[in-house]
């Protein structure tokens, strides 16, 4: 959508320029959002005064005023905005959660809603549980689990999220799929750091690994 660009963090860039960047494009999304609210709900207003009226009114109904509803155009920008909005607000939430779970990790804190089982449990693990992911890191290594909706390829949906890693120099050591009591997939990855992974020399492992989880949060809403 020209009118809501998405932001494009330079490929080397550290953690705290990303978060600054998500940040400023969620507030411009958001007063957008706050902008199309305002006039729907001056549309609804007018409406209920009109319907008002002419219920209390002894003239006939072609001298009732009505506001006129919001036009195709009006509620496909606003639609597109909302939707913007809320993948970049979960990306947000993301980092930010992993953030504030850096000190409560080995609690094993849940943000609740559809968040899905965390990985096995291993000694120094940082976990970052958010809606249909769950990852837990450790050094050069990674265990992520993914909940999808219940599709025919299955071997599409690793595929994708092996690709999704592969961009960020990370390599999938294991990769198993098996269905929840929900009937969704539960697909789980061993991922590891891979020596390309070097070339980013100014972050640290849980960076670059934060930087594919923010691709990867992105393809799992698109799924």
């Amino acid at each position: 959508d020209s009118a809501c660009p998405h932001p494009q963090p330079p490929r080397k860039t550290d953690k705290a320029t990303i978060v600054e960047a998500t940040i400023n494009y969620i507030k411009n999304l958001q007063d957008k959002i706050h902008k199309m609210e305002m006039l729907k709900v001056e549309r609804e207003h007018a409406i209920a005064l009109a319907t008002a009226a002419t219920a209390t009114a002894a003239a006939s109904a072609d001298t009732a005023l009505q506001a006129p509803p919001p036009s195709e155009e009006e509620n496909e920008e606003h639609d597109s905005v909302v939707a913007a909005a809320t993948r970049e607000m979960a990306l947000a939430d993301m980092v930010h959660a992993w953030e504030q779970q850096q000190e409560a990790a080995a609690t094993g804190g849940s943000h609740g809603g559809h968040a899905v089982p965390p990985p096995p449990p291993a000694a120094s693990l940082q976990t970052w549980t958010g809606p249909n992911m769950t990852a837990s890191l450790t050094g050069d290594d990674g265990f992520i689990t993914l909940s999808l909706p219940h599709q025919g390829g299955q071997k599409n949906l690793v595929a994708g999220a092996v690709s999704v890693l592969e961009r960020h120099h990370i390599d999938v050591v294991t990769a198993t799929v098996s269905a929840s009591e929900q009937g969704d997939n539960l697909i789980s990855l061993h991922c590891h750091l891979s020596p390309g992974s070097s070339s980013s020399q100014n972050l640290t492992p849980l960076d670059k690994f934060k930087l594919a989880m923010s691709e990867l949060m992105l393809w799992v809403i698109s799924v």
